[in-house]
C-alpha cells in the first residue's frame, strides 16, 4: 500500500492537465505572475497556456514530481539546464506571447533578472514551481514533494536552488534547510524576490 506521502517522477504527459489545474490554481495571487498579468480575470485561461508549457520545459530539462492523487506537483530543471537555451526559448515563443501578450516585455525582464540571481555556475538542482491542490495545503503535500527533490539531487551529489516571491513561503524553506543567499528586486517596479540554496 502506498504511504500517503508517495511522491513520484511523472514522466507520462497524460498527468499535465491534472497536474495544470493544480499550478494554475496555486498561483492565482502568486506575486510574480501577478505583475505579469495584473488583471486576474485574465489568469485561469492565461494560466491554461502557461503551465504546460512549463510541465513539459522542465521535464525535458529536469524532472516533474507529483503525488498519485495530484495533491501537490513540483517541477525542477537538472544542474546546467536552469536556464533555457536558444532552441527552448524559440519554442515556448508562441506560448509565452499567447499568455503574457503585451505584458511579454515584463515576462522577458523578470526572466532576465532570475537568471542574473542565480549561482554560479549553476551546478544544482533548481526547484522552478511547486504547487499544492487547494484541499491540500497545510497537510505536509509540499513539504514532501520538495523533500523528494533534495533527495534525489543530494543523491547526484548536488545542491538545490529556487527563488521565491511571495514572503510567506520563506519560512517554509527556511524549514527544509535553505538558506537566502540573496534579496533582489525585478526592474520597472516589480516583484521582490529571495533567492536560498540549500547545500549538500
Amino acid at each position: 500500500m502506498a504511504d500517503a506521502r508517495t511522491i513520484l517522477k511523472i514522466d507520462d504527459p497524460a498527468h499535465d492537465a491534472a497536474l495544470t489545474r493544480v499550478l494554475a490554481d496555486a498561483f492565482q495571487s502568486d506575486p510574480a505572475l501577478s505583475w505579469l498579468l495584473p488583471d486576474p480575470a485574465l489568469r485561469p485561461a492565461r494560466f491554461e497556456t502557461f503551465f504546460p508549457a512549463m510541465i513539459k520545459a522542465d521535464r525535458k530539462a529536469g524532472m516533474v514530481l507529483a503525488s498519485p492523487g495530484n495533491e501537490v506537483v513540483t517541477l525542477w530543471r537538472a544542474p546546467g539546464q536552469t536556464k533555457p537555451g536558444l532552441v527552448e526559448t524559440l519554442g515556448e515563443g508562441w506560448p509565452m506571447l499567447r499568455t503574457f501578450g503585451l505584458g511579454l516585455g515584463r515576462a522577458m525582464t523578470m526572466s532576465g533578472a532570475i537568471a542574473a540571481h542565480h549561482p554560479v555556475p549553476d551546478d544544482f538542482w533548481y526547484l522552478h514551481f511547486a504547487a499544492a491542490a487547494s484541499a491540500a495545503q497545510g497537510k505536509g503535500w509540499g513539504g514532501a514533494a520538495i523533500r523528494e527533490g533534495i533527495a534525489r539531487a543530494t543523491a547526484a551529489g548536488k545542491a538545490t536552488v529556487l527563488e521565491t516571491a511571495k514572503e510567506t513561503n520563506v519560512a517554509i524553506y527556511l524549514r527544509l534547510g535553505f538558506a537566502i543567499i540573496d534579496t533582489w528586486q525585478v526592474p520597472g517596479g516589480g516583484p521582490k524576490f529571495w533567492t536560498m540554496r540549500r547545500p549538500l
